[in-house]
């Protein structure tokens, strides 16, 4: 019997006799998960469909796909996130927080995924949804800085949550905090702050030496040198 319907008996079990006997009790939270479930179980063929039909297209047509799923599960994912059921797994919220991802939606995805974190939701991979989310904003903010182009607001966003995470993802947020501080600063001695170019090659060295203490060492020790000889000249 499953654990719906166990908790499904042992109401009806309470309701004829008149009282919630303690080994039997059953919380109105209980009564709403159930209910969460419920509803969810409901689509889900219809999400397993959805999920299949993304097999074998183009990234762009996937895209295109992903940003029609999403508006389809708004509803369902938006009233789990807003529910509280830190005890159940809902697979259909968990992917359609990485669809937000997907499709661009940077600003709703960070927000829905913290939401979801906080509900202890996992990736269809069973990590944790937050890990997914310090990865994934890395690995943009990299290629973002790469290109050229400001990762801001979201990965300072995301840095300050840098004590919580492995180290091996702590020094890859503190490493990029570096060369972005070590940008500024460049940028600010081509234009003559000689004191603003200070300050930011002083971020950039408190930064380096952050990412040397988390997690390997080598990869920042070259950059943490030249900000140092900067200082000193």
């Amino acid at each position: 019997m499953s654990k719906i319907r166990q908790a499904q008996e042992r109401i009806r079990e309470t309701q004829t006799a008149g009282k919630v006997p303690g080994a039997l009790a059953v919380s109105p939270a209980a009564v709403g998960k159930i209910a969460s479930r419920q509803a969810a179980s409901g689509i889900e063929a219809d999400f397993d469909a959805d999920v299949n039909s993304l097999k074998g297209l183009t990234l762009e047509a996937k895209a295109a796909l992903k940003r029609r799923l999403v508006e389809k599960y708004r509803v369902h994912a938006e009233r789990f996130l807003a529910s509280g059921h830190a005890s159940l797994q809902d697979d259909i919220t968990a992917r359609w927080v990485i669809w937000l991802w997907d499709i661009g939606d940077i600003e709703g995805y960070l927000a829905a995924s913290r939401k979801a974190e906080a509900l202890n939701q996992r990736s269809p991979l069973n990590t944790p949804l937050r890990e997914f989310r310090w990865y994934r904003v890395l690995d943009w903010a990299n290629a973002e800085h790469k290109e050229g182009r400001s990762p801001e607001p979201y990965f300072t966003d995301v840095l300050a949550e840098a004590n919580a995470m492995p180290g091996s993802i702590a020094s890859g947020y503190h490493i990029l905090s570096g060369k972005l501080a070590q940008g500024r600063a460049e940028q600010a001695e081509a234009d003559g702050f000689e004191k603003l170019s200070r300050q930011e090659y002083l971020a950039a060295r408190a930064a380096y030496e952050r990412a040397k203490a988390v997690h390997d060492k080598s990869r920042v020790e070259t950059a943490l040198k030249q900000v140092i000889r900067k200082l000193e000249s």
